[in-house]
């Protein structure tokens, strides 16, 4: 196992996130790299407003978007833990009203013109390894156009309304990343078998018992005041980045638990989460059993199934092969990003966890010169 050595670590990250900062290009950020019985690094740069008045620390909150994803995935796997889930089951089983979804045509409005069957319904797996395809192409967006604004309010609107669509491609066929609606009928599955709202679910059974006291869905209005103002870069100077009000991720409202995206957070409680996905376990408690790690860190289908990325369940694994960050991190690491720029991944190999948040338009998501600098600047600090 590699060491990190926190000295060059610093030296590195300081170098390269302040010229950042002098380029516009980044406004704040805060990192946190925890190493088990290494040490620990963590320190925030730059301002929390693009006009540089107000400090960025580690009191500040962001924009989690994708980040929410593999939060959403260990409750699931906390539900099979318990005997409650099994991850193979078609959708249809805990959520009765999905099976009515078929396979087929729609025209321009989005009205059906012909459906058959599945020859493979959509599983629990799919739904976590974005081979569901329940909001692939053109088919979807048609649809989606006839999404009330009440089903669009909450997480139990928008899941009904979900099962009503017709697909057009088979489920499990090939690769198409789900922004919002896999992980949103994920969330669905957690309520109803748990019996209580899903953020419920999340804050009594994983952000409480892990000290997260700044992740949810909702803010307060003491948390929103703490929210890192967006970021944008236009004509080469950084400008401040559009936001809809009282919305955590675009314009979903904060009523609507956004399994996919919806969560807000800081840098110590996201680091909480990610150190327990190492084996599981964190402060002595068990969240999950190392069964459901290896199964949420192991890849699930061949590359040649039309992915940049190698997917786990609900989380992106370095397996070498399917994208450049296979040259820049360990193998059987595992992680993900976030659309505004947040990013984390888990090293099971040296026992060491990485999180960056920005929040930004500029540069963001998976792409995102940050996160790949930092994957960098961390690993070329292991020893």
């Amino acid at each position: 196992m590699k060491k990190l050595d926190i000295s060059r670590l610093q030296e590195t990250l300081d170098n390269r996130i302040e010229a950042d900062i002098a380029s516009g290009r980044v406004s704040g950020c805060g990192v946190m790299v925890v190493q088990e019985n290494g040490g620990s690094f963590e320190k925030y740069y730059g301002s929390k407003t693009v006009d540089g008045g107000v400090k960025l620390d580690e009191n500040c909150l962001f924009r989690l978007a994708s980040m929410t994803k593999p939060v959403t995935a260990v409750c699931a796997m906390m539900l099979y833990d318990e005997g409650l889930l099994d991850i193979d089951a078609p959708v249809e089983k805990y959520l009765p009203e999905y099976s009515r979804m078929r396979l087929g045509e729609v025209d321009e409005n989005g009205n059906e013109i012909r459906s058959r069957p599945f020859a493979h319904k959509p599983t629990v797996r799919m739904l976590m390894n974005h081979t569901s395809l329940i909001d692939w192409g053109g088919t979807f967006s048609r649809q989606y156009k006839k999404i009330t604004p009440e089903q669009f309010a909450t997480l139990d609107g928008s899941v009904g309304f979900y099962s009503s669509l017709i697909l057009k491609k088979e489920p499990g066929s090939f690769h198409s990343y789900s922004g919002t609606v896999a992980f949103d009928v994920l969330a669905g599955i957690v309520s109803r078998l748990s019996g209580m709202p899903y953020e419920d679910f999340v804050r009594e059974r994983l952000t409480e018992p892990l000290g997260m006291k700044d992740t949810a869905f909702a803010p307060s209005k003491e948390q929103w005041e703490r929210f890192v103002e967006m970021h944008d870069y236009k004509d080469g100077k950084a400008v401040s980045g559009e936001v809809v009000p009282d919305c955590v991720f675009c314009d979903y409202p904060v009523t609507h638990a956004l399994g996919g995206a919806g969560l807000f957070g800081s840098v110590r409680d996201y680091a909480a989460f990610a150190y327990m996905l190492i084996d599981g376990t964190c402060g002595g408690k068990r969240f999950l059993s190392p069964e459901a790690v290896k199964l949420m860190s192991t890849p699930e289908y061949p590359t040649l199934w039309g992915s940049s990325h190698c997917w786990g369940l609900g989380v992106r694994v370095v397996d070498g092969v399917s994208d450049c960050s296979s040259k820049r991190l360990p193998l059987g690491s595992f992680g993900w990003s976030g659309a505004f720029g947040t990013h984390f991944w888990v090293d099971p190999a040296d026992r060491l966890i990485a999180v960056y948040m920005k929040n930004s338009h500029f540069d963001d998501g998976s792409s995102a010169k940050t996160s790949a600098n930092f994957e960098i600047d961390v690993t070329s600090s292991l020893v």
